[in-house]
């Protein structure tokens, strides 16, 4: 048997008469190398809880932590249970720690599953690790069955490890519900019925609604709700049980009125509606509710008229919170299981941690209660089984720690279970014999939506051409001495400045723009340049060939101003605002260039040649001041050239901008900036390339990501449908 072996002679474990041998010094090293190794599983298990915050933090470090964990695990336990194989046990004590060691192990592997995947891809390629964890649990049982005597231990770790194959499902549930290939539970699947409800409902929905129930948004018909596969569209459902935007604005229960002044739940609601629409269109569904120019120019009022009325302060924090719940919902159905738990109605969520956490707790008094009796029997301990009996304490408490906080992170961080409670109240709110349930909802949701953390990081990311030009990364120095040719070399002069914090006046400079632009129609800085009557001097610096390439000019241009002007402009937020985003248009251009609608190789090759011409021109500049007197003297052409490089372009620029608006003191020309890089954002954020995004909700999103999200809704879903 490929399971723990003792020897023939050992003396019975329970003898009183004498003491038990001590193991051999070498399986005594390995004793000790294993408790270690059970140590850094403690440590990896708190490593994943902070899993649960991925979408919240740029912290690199934690994502790198995390993705080794996920990587590293599977070969980690192979390793312990080999160790454990190995071993000649003639120790009763560590006898019994094996096995319990051996069932925490592997439920260190079924809780990472918790965070289903890493990457988009991992979704289509998950069975893999799926199947491996399969194997560990059947190795882990048999173990149990054959090795283990007491059926007071045998059978609660049994019990342990067939809910580790729960765990199995749950997890391969999740990535086939994010699947795009999977035909019978992938998202082109899930999200069929809710294609087939905006169908029928756009037929017959108002043509001009005038209120926000009025539109025909469903938050949801999940479960009792289906498509025929003989017919192109076909939806059914009990009428009481589809939950719909006018249901939860109509409904008069204490939850959606007194409870909810400030609208976080019903925003949490419409968040969890919109929610639906970047998932169809993921999954490849033409969107119903914009089939037609009409329907669009509807889709533009609903967000310029309920989403954003005004540029206050709370209009704006509304706007943005019900886009942030949104994407929170998407990167929840690719990347965890939170999807699996809704979808399954919550059942095992509370049922299996509580069972968990009784049965690691009956071990544990287990195994005080057989400590007291081996030290009463034979007043003596070794030291490597006392320090097991430690370490199994901690790791047991760890984990039962870690299995409970996972409801309330379900309940406080994400949004699905508020989603859940508050279906079950619009349908049931009206029945007198649920007035307790009715309460305990209430003070529940309203506890949660308080204390749920922020879904994303907020932040922008920032790069400067002129600043970092000459930045050469150590590692490309490495790489290149040792002659690496075979792998991908980072790019030079690619170095990212301080993330910055999304700011309130950013918000509200978008949704003014936004406000004041027409319906279905976006430009790229005309606009902005036509209203303080400088369009005919500066035309051609928005009809680039490439919006790359007009990103480069701009930005190149807003950083020549910031250096001119550097002492004129301290604490003003139209400065702040043009040169941060100014700076975050260009990171985009770095290091997240398949979110912009250029090729990103195209985009990647050109400021990549933009680089080595600074790095030509600035030779010997080693301060910004020298580069600014550098390009003043480049300030000699009389106008606009497009044959000129880029860099030069965006000299030029910045040099006419200062001396043209001079006179001014400066504050049209800030103001301008800032109307042109909001107007310019929002150009380049419509997006048919939905995969893009998604896979970069999972290193905490970007801040284009939520406009393109708000302009999908407003009916921009592509560039063509900026123009």
């Amino acid at each position: 048997m490929g399971g723990y072996s003792v020897s023939d002679n050992a003396p019975a474990p329970f003898e009183a008469t004498a003491l038990a041998p001590a193991p051999p010094p070498h399986d005594h090293l390995v004793l000790l190398m294993l408790e270690c190794l059970m140590i850094v599983a403690v440590v990896m298990v708190l490593i994943l809880f902070l899993g649960s915050l991925r979408k919240q933090t740029s912290n690199r470090v934690l994502k790198l932590f995390l993705f080794i964990i996920k990587l590293s695990t599977p070969s980690f336990i192979s390793y312990c249970l080999g160790l454990m194989t190995k071993m000649n046990v003639s120790d009763w004590v560590v006898w019994d720690l094996f096995p319990i060691w051996g069932v925490l192990l592997v439920a260190v592997l079924g809780s990472c599953g918790t965070v289903s995947a890493f990457k988009l891809d991992d979704t289509e390629r998950g069975l893999a690790a799926l199947g491996l964890m399969c194997l560990h649990i059947y190795f882990m049982l048999s173990v149990i069955l054959y090795n283990v005597d007491s059926l007071k231990i045998g059978i609660p770790l049994a019990f342990l490890e067939l809910l580790m194959l729960h765990r199995v499902y749950q997890r391969a549930k999740s990535l086939n519900f994010a699947s795009k290939n999977n035909s019978n539970y992938g998202v082109a699947r899930i999200t069929r019925v809710i294609q087939d409800y905006m169908k029928t409902e756009v037929q017959n929905c108002s043509q001009n609604p005038s209120r926000m129930h009025e539109y025909p948004y469903l938050v949801v018909g999940r479960p009792l709700t289906r498509s025929e596969p003989c017919r192109y569209y076909c939806f059914e459902a009990y009428e009481a049980e589809i939950v719909t935007v006018e249901k939860v604005w109509q409904c008069e229960g204490e939850l959606l009125t007194k409870r909810d002044v400030d609208g976080r739940i019903k925003d949490t609601c419409l968040s969890f509606a919109l929610f639906w629409t970047l998932l169809r269109r993921y999954a490849g569904y033409p969107l119903p509710e914009l089939s037609s120019p009409e329907l669009k120019v509807e889709a533009w009022k609903f967000v310029r008229c309920w989403l954003m009325p005004d540029s206050s302060s709370a209009t704006c924090e509304g706007t943005f919170r019900v886009i942030e719940e949104e994407l929170s919902f998407l990167y929840d159905y690719f990347y965890t299981n939170n999807f699996t738990f809704y979808y399954d109605n919550f059942w095992w969520m509370f049922s299996q941690p509580i069972i968990v956490a009784v049965y690691i707790w009956f071990a544990m008094t287990y195994l005080l209660n057989k400590a007291k009796e081996h030290t009463q029997e034979h007043n003596i301990y070794d030291v490597a089984t006392t320090y097991g009996f430690l370490v199994t304490k901690i790791f047991m408490c760890v984990l039962l720690g870690y299995e409970s906080a996972q409801i309330i992170v379900f309940a406080v961080i994400t949004s699905w279970f508020t989603m859940e409670c508050v279906c079950i109240y619009v349908r049931k709110h009206n029945r007198p014999r649920l007035k307790y349930t009715r309460r305990s909802i209430e003070k529940l949701c309203s506890l949660a939506v308080r204390l749920r953390m922020k879904p994303w990081k907020r932040k922008l990311g920032q790069y400067s051409l002129l600043h970092s030009h000459a930045h050469v990364p150590i590692h490309h120095s490495i790489l290149r001495l040792l002659n690496f040719q075979f792998l991908s070399m980072p790019e030079l002069g690619l170095k990212e400045s301080k993330s910055i914090k999304v700011s309130q006046a950013m918000k509200a400079a978008v949704v003014r723009h936004f406000q004041s632009s027409e319906p279905w129609k976006l430009t790229n800085g005309k606009s902005s340049l036509h209203k303080y009557g400088v369009l005919t001097d500066f035309y051609q610096a928005c009809g680039l060939e490439t919006d790359v390439q007009t990103i480069l000019v701009w930005h190149i241009a807003t950083t020549y101003c910031e250096l001119a002007q550097q002492n004129d402009h301290t604490d003003n937020d139209h400065v702040t605002v043009a040169t941060s985003l100014s700076r975050y248009c260009a990171y985009l251009v770095g290091f997240a260039p398949e979110l912009l609608p250029d090729p990103p190789n195209i985009s990647t090759d050109m400021l990549h040649g933009v680089i080595l011409h600074a790095n030509k021109i600035f030779k010997g500049c080693t301060t910004m001041n020298t580069k600014f007197e550098t390009m003043k003297a480049m300030t000699n052409t009389a106008e606009f050239n497009t044959a000129d490089p880029i860099l030069t372009k965006g000299i030029w620029l910045g040099n006419s901008l200062v001396n043209r608006m001079m006179q001014s003191n400066n504050g049209p020309l800030w103001q301008m900036l800032e109307e042109l890089w909001v107007e310019l954002l929002l150009y380049i954020a419509p997006s048919d390339n939905v995969a893009a995004h998604i896979r970069h909700l999972a290193n905490g999103s970007e801040f284009i990501t939520h406009l393109w999200a708000l302009l999908t809704h407003a009916g921009f879903l592509s560039r063509e449908c900026t123009t």
